[in-house]
């Protein structure tokens, strides 16, 4: 009597200790991952889709791709989403959610436990991804204050309608204490002490929010006036004589302006409706994820932390549990090659593709690894491993014709081997229309048009690169260029920046 006893006892704890479930949803555009059950995916899933439509019918020229997959992982309470948080100096950063791009997936992340907070800042980094893919050089101010005024994104109880640019009340409270000259604000780029101090960021980011709200809720034409002023600052314009422009007024009257706003105490907001439904994932179906599968998938958000040595341990237990999971093999070979390790990662790479031949990611992830690791000197390229990763990018791209990372990274692959240099020209072409704020692939198409000797095309994609201000070295390599087809044919192209 007393050993069934205290069998069931220990059967009871085992069911009270074991970990909820993990359930995976495919939306269409977002893969969701979660410990909350299907219900709660399709709800964020809902959300996410109807958020980015959102941004697709309101942001000027919005181009609403996004190079590589994004995952939504969503966990179910604080204590679970603990170990995944991103840290600083070794200690957890209490958030309710974060955003972590990467060369061959995005993450977003939530806990339900904390949904709202969570969702502001899932909103606002994904505004930042969608702006950089659309619109090219958006100043600092405008990219956060737009990424702010958007974050407040809230959907209707019905799911019919949204509320966008609702009031920030910490923002406004700072402002009322503080305010940066607007000229400052202007100048500030990604490496300013503005943008990168904490304690004046916090300022930079609730002025640029103010001025954004301003211009979009209450100044006339303020939607026009910003898409002039990003067209002036895209051409090489510099930031002051483009507000000018775009705005009729000095920076110091709008500042003057701004300041008058914040000290209101009724504002407004926009109230966006839904005419038209918006896909979603309400018509499918979730699977339970086995425990490999799981622990392979947190695994691979720990590798994309940076948090090597904890993801190693999940992905190794994965393939403990299931030898022949292929995401597994995949995390752990790019986490091997990461560590330096090339001879353990391509065994794992290899199997990964073998796996699973029809994997977008399985495919990306190899020819990628194989491009930085195998092929990195494009000017004495591991031919076999070129001709392998163009191999398996025309797979990826296959399987996913708008991932426009893909089709750039395959016509760099075509501009290394020098052998299929049409085939360079017709998929950076396609990158180029998808993500037209993606200057370096615009630069890649330039070099492609220079090694089939189009010169006229190569200068028409260059200069207006060559004149952009940027801290990506973006309009360096542009000049240098064009310096060398002035000495090449000096007498057929116009004088260009930096002549």
């Amino acid at each position: 009597m007393a050993l069934w006893l205290s069998l069931l006892c220990a059967s009871v704890a085992h069911v009270a200790d074991a970990a909820p479930a993990w359930t995976t949803l495919q939306a269409p555009h977002f893969t969701l991952v979660g410990d909350t059950g299907e219900k709660r995916l399709h709800e964020i899933a809902a959300r996410l889709e109807q958020f980015r439509a959102v941004l697709g019918r309101l942001l000027p020229n919005a181009t609403i791709s996004t190079p590589v997959p994004t995952i939504v992982v969503v966990f179910g309470s604080q204590r679970s989403y603990e170990p995944f948080r991103p840290r600083f100096q070794g200690k957890t950063v209490p958030v309710g959610g974060f955003f972590q791009s990467g060369p061959d997936v995005n993450y977003l992340t939530l806990s339900v436990d904390g949904a709202d907070d969570g969702f502001g800042i899932v909103c606002h980094e994904y505004t930042h991804l969608l702006l950089a893919n659309s619109i090219a050089s958006v100043p600092a101010w405008l990219g956060e204050g737009l990424a702010e005024y958007y974050s407040t994104f809230a959907l209707s109880a019905n799911g019919k309608s949204a509320t966008i640019g609702g009031i920030i009340p910490h923002h406004v409270a700072l402002l009322r204490e503080h305010f940066v000259p607007l000229a400052d604000i202007l100048d500030v780029t990604r490496r300013s002490p503005l943008y990168n101090e904490v304690d004046k960021r916090t300022i930079f980011y609730a002025e640029s929010w103010a001025i954004v709200h301003y211009l979009l809720i209450e100044y006339p034409g303020g939607e026009t006036a910003i898409s002039h002023y990003l067209t002036a600052v895209a051409s090489g314009a510099p930031a002051a004589d483009a507000f000018r422009s775009a705005f009729r007024m000095e920076p110091s009257d709008l500042e003057q302006q701004v300041r008058r706003y914040t000290g209101r105490s009724i504002y407004h907001s926009f109230q966006y409706t839904f005419h038209e439904p918006v896909e979603t994932a309400a018509s499918a179906r979730g699977r339970t994820l086995t425990a490999a599968e799981a622990g392979a998938r947190l695994g691979d958000l720990l590798l994309h932390i940076n948090r090597l040595d904890e993801a190693a341990t999940r992905l190794q237990e994965a393939l403990r549990l299931d030898p022949d999971l292929g995401p597994a093999h995949l995390s752990l070979g790019l986490l091997l090659l990461r560590q330096r390790r090339g001879a353990e990662a391509w065994p794992h790479l290899e199997r990964a593709v073998a796996i699973d031949p029809a994997s977008f990611f399985a495919q990306y992830s190899y020819a990628l690894s194989m491009l930085r690791y195998r092929a990195d000197d494009p000017n004495h390229p591991d031919v076999e491993a070129v001709n392998a990763a163009a191999a398996a990018l025309r797979k990826a791209v296959d399987l996913n014709a708008d991932s426009t990372d893909a089709l750039a990274w395959l016509g760099y692959a075509d501009l290394v081997a020098g052998t299929a240099l049409d085939e360079a020209r017709t998929v950076l072409t396609r990158a180029v229309s998808l993500a037209p704020g993606r200057l370096d692939y615009r630069l890649r198409l330039a070099e492609i048009n220079l090694r089939q000797n189009d010169l006229t095309e190569a200068v028409r994609l260059l200069t207006p690169l060559a004149a952009i201000s940027d801290d990506t070295g973006v309009a360096a390599h542009a000049r240098s260029l064009l310096q060398s087809i002035a000495a090449r044919a000096p007498k057929l192209f116009p004088p260009f920046p930096g002549r």
